[in-house]
């Protein structure tokens, strides 16, 4: 292979009018470790060398100005040995994945045909070789007419197996996409069906899917906003096997946050979670540069009360079993996603299984019946071997599936919506509105329906040029098959005083008081100043207080940054977070503190110099956290890249510390050749145990 390449670097850029790009990438990484428990005195030893070669090859030729074929693969061979006290263990892989496809694209019209095929081998001590193959073809073309509507039209075919044959699984997928606007009338419809087959236990899932949304928006007099919109989902799915099958269940809303809290409070929703493409980001990090000390939690709205039995958490590439082994999963259910909301955990910390045939997590559960389902995870450690690999590791999708009993089964939901929104112009001053939305979720197989219904207004007000206000409120109904109808009023009020260049204030007031099956109630005031008494000096004060039936919580929080000039910049800031809690007639406080303080200085253009200090009060207890930072590039241009860091953290779902020293160097010798070494000493320590470990990771590129 590599020889191969070498012969291809000696010719032209474009041999015989093809273009190409050729690049290898060798990869080793080194790490050993050494963890003691502190409650035993055991100690355990771990070594591990890992060994990889990738060589990528892409091809295009042009035939006309809109005929272009492509093509080209990907080879990738890697060995990883182990050493763990005086146990040896070798894992060896290989994978090919060939391509290429043929468009023709104009303005008016596009088709195209695709293929791609992924075969990987593996091979581990005492454990017989495994084959994994999938291969994928796609066909598909539309049109783009001015003024008439567009379309297009995409079959596709999969065929996964492994070898010894444990698993084939064969799917077809047939979509076609429409849309249409005239005269500030948007329309969208698309229609989906795909057909699994599972060749080795003989059983088929066909499921069908029918979405559209028309959407209307106009302006009226120059003071009437008028906008609305109309959606439905109608799905049916059969399942037809000898033996129960996971099957996917729909969910209306893709959910998200970062929450130390995951036992509380809301997640915000995030459509790119569950729009059907596996492939493309939705901007969760699960790798080291989504900061081990977050906490994510990744959920989904089903709309209605479904048995769930499994989680697919699908991510945009193959992982190593180091960051399988370093991701810790652990689920929640709740029956409301608002600031009232309280989750209950269902399984513990759990270590998912990463699938053969797909690039996803798969976390099996106990069955409940739930709406809200929720995983929560840290990102990946930076003490973890596989670390360095694995910077970035983004979420792509999150399903939820049920099991259905053996024979045949056939399912169909209806999800509509209806939003409609007017927002009026009384004066240069003063905007009123109103806003309705109905939402509506039937499940015919279980005979299960969900409503929501949402009346709200609001009004803006101008008093003058410095000073403006807010009034909101809103009723929200839910209600349907098996839970009691639950009411929720909203009322928010808001000021802001822009009272000179230099200062400015806001107050803000929000509150609810709901009944049925969500029943309680809410209330919080916050203030904020902001003032800039100089240029390159920003002073925030911001305090706050909350209530609710058995709490109630206060915040201070005081944050400055200062930048003087070009190379030099300040930040300081305060949180302090006071809790009272009643139970039975006793009361509890806590209080938490967090001091932060950062400098940067950069005294030339390729010198730039961190440091930065937190510290933490939980309980009476103090923890002081320091981090610091050097990056330096001598070249012009930066082709050679210096950087050292060191930094303490802690992880807050474990309550681990962790101590890290990191030093790397980057040269792009050449426009053909690059390499890269970096090295990490890090300790981390609990209660329980602590580890010492260090990292050596080197990376050469070449580009024909």
């Amino acid at each position: 292979m590599f020889g191969l390449f070498l012969l291809l670097f000696l010719l032209p850029d474009t041999a015989l009018g093809w273009d190409y790009n050729l690049f290898s990438t060798f990869d080793y990484r080194f790490s050993d470790s050494t963890t003691r428990n502190t409650v035993t005195g055991q100690t355990n030893d771990r070594d591990s060398h890992f060994f990889r070669q990738l060589y990528n090859l892409n091809l295009r030729h042009s035939f006309f100005p809109n005929l272009i074929l492509q093509g080209g693969g990907t080879f990738e061979d890697a060995t990883n040995k182990s050493i763990q006290d005086s146990d040896t263990s070798t894992f060896d892989s290989q994978a090919l994945r060939p391509f290429g496809s043929l468009r023709l694209n104009n303005p008016l019209y596009h088709a195209g045909v695709d293929y791609q095929e992924s075969w990987r081998q593996s091979e581990a001590e005492n454990v017989s070789k495994q084959e994994i193959i999938r291969r994928e073809l796609s066909v598909g073309g539309g049109m783009t007419p001015i003024g008439l509507p567009d379309f297009s039209l995409r079959y596709s075919r999969t065929h996964l197996n492994n070898i010894p044959k444990t698993q084939e699984n064969q799917e077809e997928q047939y979509r076609f996409n429409t849309s249409y606007n005239y005269r500030g009338l948007a329309m969208r419809y698309s229609y989906n069906r795909s057909e699994l087959e599972n060749q080795i236990t003989g059983s088929t899932i066909m499921r069908q899917n029918h979405t559209g949304r028309m959407e209307y928006g106009r302006n009226y007099l120059k003071r009437l906003d008028l906008s609305g919109s109309y959606g439905f989902g109608y799905t049916t799915s059969t399942f037809q096997g000898p033996r129960p099958e996971p099957f996917p269940l729909n969910a209306l809303f893709g959910l998200f946050a970062v929450s130390d809290f995951p036992t509380e409070g809301a997640l915000e929703l995030l459509t790119a979670l569950n729009d059907g493409n596996a492939d493309a980001s939705s901007g969760i990090n699960l790798g080291v540069n989504g900061d081990a000390r977050n906490v994510l939690n990744v959920g989904l709205d089903f709309g209605l009360i479904l048995p769930v039995d499994k989680l697919l958490i699908w991510v945009d590439r193959r992982v190593e079993q180091q960051v399988v082994s370093g991701l810790s999963w652990t689920v929640f259910i709740s029956d409301r996603n608002d600031e009232s909301a309280q989750w209950t955990a269902v399984t513990g910390a759990i270590t998912a299984p990463f699938s053969d045939f797909f690039n996803r997590f798969e976390i099996s559960i106990p069955r409940v019946e739930t709406r809200f389902i929720k995983v929560v995870v840290s990102p990946l450690s930076p003490v973890n071997p596989a670390a360095d690999s694995f910077q970035d590791l983004f979420v792509t999708e999150i399903q939820g599936l049920t099991v259905l009993p053996a024979g045949k089964r056939k399912n169909e939901s209806l999800a509509q919506d209806l939003v409609l929104g007017l927002r009026y112009k009384v004066s240069e001053e003063t905007g009123v509105g109103y806003s309705f939305s109905y939402r509506q979720a039937d499940a015919i197989l279980i005979d299960r329906s969900s409503y929501y219904l949402s009346n709200g207004f609001f009004l803006n007000h101008r008093f003058s040029k410095m000073l403006k206000g807010a009034l909101s409120g809103s009723r929200i109904d839910n209600w349907g098959s098996g839970q009691e109808k639950g009411t929720t009023y909203t009322y928010s009020a808001s000021l802001r005083g822009d009272w000179s260049k230099v200062f400015s204030q806001s107050l803000l007031f929000n509150g609810s008081e709901a009944s049925g099956i969500y029943d309680g109630s809410t209330q919080s005031v916050v203030l904020r100043n902001q003032l800039r008494p100089y240029r390159g000096w920003t002073l925030n004060l911001d305090g706050g207080r909350s209530w609710s039936e058995n709490s109630t919580n206060s915040l201070v929080r005081i944050a400055t940054g200062i930048r003087p000039n070009d190379k030099v910049s300040f930040s300081l800031n305060y949180s302090g977070t006071f809790v009272e809690n009643k139970d039975e007639g006793v009361t509890d406080r806590e209080s938490r503190h967090d001091y932060s303080g950062q400098i940067f200085f950069s005294p030339v253009k390729t010198l730039s110099l961190t440091a930065g200090i937190r510290i933490n009060e939980r309980g009476g207890e103090s923890r002081v956290l320091q981090s610091y930072g050097v990056n330096w590039s001598p070249l012009l241009g930066g082709a050679l890249q210096f950087s050292t860091s060191y930094n303490e953290f802690i992880a807050s779902t474990t309550d681990q510390e962790t101590r890290q020293f990191s030093s790397a160097v980057h040269w792009k010798i050449s426009r053909h050749l690059s390499g890269s070494l970096a090295y990490s000493k890090i300790n981390n320590s609990s209660s329980t145990q602590v580890t010492n470990s260090q990292n050596i990771l080197s990376s050469v590129t070449i580009i024909f």
